[in-house]
C-alpha cells in the first residue's frame, strides 16, 4: 500500500455461488438450545459496538454508479465526490464499495436492494467485491494536485454493509469494516471504521444496454461529415456517413458537446468506390439485423446486441468534455435522399425515431469527406464479426464511428 494518484478501476463479471444450507445452534445461559437454518439468519447484532473505531463519521454524500447487471459502485463520503467517485477536497474520506446486488429492473431508476452485504474476494450476490485493487477501499485525500486527488488508498480485510429503506424511500446504511494493517511505518492509518448514512442516494446509470429516447422533434445542423465506404462483393456497397457538430481534437476524438447523426446506406457494389455513381437516389429503411439488405436500403438504428453500442442510422447527443449521453434517436422509418453535384454531396433526411419524434436534416458536404474502407469488407456469406475490431475505449472517435455497424450478406 502506498500513496498514489487515484486511478480508474476495471470491472469484472463472474458467476454467483450459493452457500449450502445447514443448521446452527444458539446455546442460551438457561441451558436451552435453539436451532436455526443457517441461510435464514441475516446477521447477529448484540446491541452495542464490539470494537473501538478509530475512524467514524456520518456520510453527507452518497452516490452510486450502476454498471448494469449486478454491479454497483457505491460511494459514501463526508464531502462531494467527482462523477467517477473520487475525492474533490483535501482531508476528504471516501468509502468506495463494489456491491454485488440483484439486477435493477429499470436501469434509469436503479437501486441497491435492501439487505446485508459482506466484503469477500468472491464475485457473488450479497458480497462487496474486493478480489482486485480499487474495488472496495477507503480513500483518504491528503491534497489536491493538478492531476487530481493525491493520498492513501487503503484496502479492507473484512467488513459489512447494512442497507435499509424507510417508508418514505430514504436510504439508511451502516458500514463497519476492518482495514488492512500495513505494518511498520503505517501506524497512523485507521484500522477500524464505521460509516453511517441517512438520506437519498444519487444513482448514475452506466448500463451500456440502456438509453433514453427523444423527448422532442430534432433538426440536425451538422458542421462536418466523416464518411467511409465498404464493398461487399456480389452483394452491395455500404456507406457509413457520420454528420457531426461536436468539437474534435487532432486525432478525431470528441472533446466537446454537440450532436452526431449517423447513416448506414446500402448502394450498388463496386471497387473502388464511386460516390457520383453509387450514392445518388432515394433510400428506404430495412432491418439492420434481419434485412433484406439491398441497394437503396438504409439500416434502422439500434444497440448492437450484447455490446451496448449504437449501430445503423441514429442520432446521439454528447455532453461536456465529449462524454456520450444516454439520449439516442434510433431511426425506425422515414425517407433519405442523396444528390451528388460535382464534389458536393447533399443529404436530405426526414426520419421517424423510436418513440415517434422526427429527425430532419439537410446538409451539403464535400465528397472528399468520404474515404475508401473496403479493406474492412465482410467475409462472404457471414455477418460482419465486429468483436475483433471493436474494443471498449475511454473516448469516442468520429473516425472509428465508421466501423460501428453490422453488414449482413
Amino acid at each position: 500500500m502506498k500513496k498514489t494518484i487515484f486511478s480508474v478501476i476495471a470491472l469484472l463479471v463472474a458467476t454467483v455461488a450459493m452457500a449450502q444450507n445447514r443448521p446452527m445452534y444458539l446455546h442460551m445461559k438457561s441451558g436451552e438450545v435453539k436451532e436455526f437454518e443457517y441461510n435464514d439468519v441475516d446477521y447477529i447484532d448484540f446491541g452495542e459496538e464490539v470494537a473501538a473505531y478509530d475512524l467514524e463519521f456520518e456520510a453527507t454524500n452518497a452516490s452510486c454508479i450502476y454498471f448494469g447487471g449486478n454491479g454497483y459502485s457505491l460511494h459514501l463520503s463526508d464531502a462531494p465526490v467527482s462523477p467517477e467517485g473520487y475525492p474533490t477536497v483535501a482531508g476528504q474520506n471516501v468509502l468506495r464499495m463494489y456491491v454485488i446486488a440483484n439486477e435493477s429492473d429499470d436501469s434509469n431508476n436503479a437501486r441497491i436492494e435492501g439487505g446485508r452485504y459482506v466484503i469477500s474476494p468472491d464475485y457473488a450476490l450479497g458480497n462487496m467485491y474486493n478480489g482486485g485493487s480499487g474495488y472496495t477501499v477507503l480513500m483518504q485525500c491528503l491534497e489536491m494536485q493538478e492531476t487530481g486527488p493525491y493520498g492513501w488508498t487503503i484496502e479492507f480485510d473484512s467488513g459489512s454493509l447494512n442497507v435499509e429503506y424507510a417508508a418514505d424511500g430514504t436510504t439508511n446504511m451502516v458500514f463497519r469494516g476492518k482495514l488492512h494493517d500495513y505494518g511498520e511505518g503505517y501506524e497512523s492509518l485507521p484500522k477500524n471504521i464505521k460509516v453511517t448514512f441517512k438520506g437519498d442516494v444519487a444513482y448514475d446509470n452506466q448500463d451500456p444496454n440502456s438509453y433514453q429516447t427523444l423527448t422532442e422533434d430534432v433538426t440536425m445542423v451538422p458542421a462536418a461529415l466523416s464518411g467511409g465506404y465498404t464493398n461487399v462483393a456480389g452483394m452491395y456497397g455500404s456507406y457509413t456517413l457520420t454528420y457531426y457538430n461536436v468539437e474534435l481534437d487532432a486525432d478525431g476524438y470528441i472533446v466537446g458537446p454537440g450532436e452526431l447523426m449517423n447513416f448506414e446506406l446500402l448502394t450498388a457494389e463496386g471497387e473502388p468506390m464511386d460516390v457520383a455513381a453509387q450514392l445518388p437516389g432515394d433510400y428506404t429503411v430495412t432491418d439492420a439485423m434481419n434485412g433484406p439488405w439491398a441497394p437503396g436500403n438504409y439500416l434502422n438504428g439500434m444497440l448492437y446486441p450484447g455490446y451496448g453500442f449504437p449501430m445503423g442510422t441514429y442520432y446521439a447527443v454528447y455532453g461536456e468534455g465529449g462524454s456520450e449521453t444516454r439520449l439516442k434517436g434510433f431511426v425506425t422509418d422515414g425517407t433519405v435522399h442523396v444528390d451528388v453535384d460535382g464534389d458536393n454531396v447533399r443529404m436530405q433526411a426526414n426520419l421517424i425515431a423510436e418513440g415517434g419524434h422526427t429527425i430532419t436534416m439537410d446538409y451539403t458536404a464535400p465528397a472528399s469527406s468520404i474515404v475508401e474502407r473496403s479493406y474492412m469488407k465482410a467475409k462472404a456469406g457471414t455477418p460482419r464479426d465486429i468483436k475483433g475490431i471493436m474494443q471498449p475505449v475511454k473516448r469516442n472517435n468520429i473516425r472509428n464511428n465508421n466501423v460501428l455497424r453490422l453488414i449482413k450478406q
